[in-house]
């Protein structure tokens, strides 16, 4: 199986791909991975650059994961367009999407309940599964609250945080 992520630095701290490449291969399902990524971009950038529109289409991927910007969501509208967009790709290569739910910052966790239901909403317009990355790190957080998920900064992953993120999109691949 070969698999696209296309994020932030979400995606990128602790080789987040390569870390979802050692789960899958540990349940015996060796996936292939390449991830395009630019710190605090969304995927209104992603769907403007020549190089997300090239690989999409021409990199002979299974799965294309997409995460957007989560500090803040931003346009919700401009989200939902920039998707669209991405998605025509998404199909026209013959791949199959999913939506990278992310999780929210430190101390903010009351909003992860909007921040997922744009998720769900966007999944189900478009037919395609949402990975519940921020669900289930909140259910985790709730039930361990010492667990060192976030950096110092409150935003991104700590190395915990990425291994349960990475978890939960092994689950979504490699069932």
């Amino acid at each position: 199986m070969r698999v696209l992520f296309i994020g932030n630095s979400h995606t990128y701290f602790n080789d987040l791909p390569e870390l979802v490449r050692q789960q899958c291969a540990h349940k015996g399902q060796p996936i292939e991975i390449c991830m395009l990524t630019h710190g605090g971009k969304g995927l209104d950038f992603h769907a403007t650059e020549p190089q997300t529109r090239f690989n999409v289409l021409y990199g002979g991927w299974d799965t294309v994961i997409l995460q957007h910007r989560a500090h803040p969501m931003g346009d919700l509208a401009l989200l939902e367009k920039t998707l669209e967009d991405i998605l025509v790709w998404v199909r026209q290569a013959g791949s199959r999407a999913m939506l990278f739910q992310t999780w929210t910052r430190q101390g903010e966790e009351d909003a992860q309940e909007d921040m997922s239901r744009v998720y769900r909403q966007l999944g189900e317009k478009h037919n395609i599964p949402v990975i519940p990355i921020g669900d289930r790190w909140q259910a985790y957080r709730r039930e361990h609250p010492d667990a060192a998920f976030y950096r110092s900064d409150g935003s991104h992953a700590a190395p915990a945080g990425s291994q349960l993120a990475a978890q939960v999109i092994a689950e979504a691949l490699c069932p």
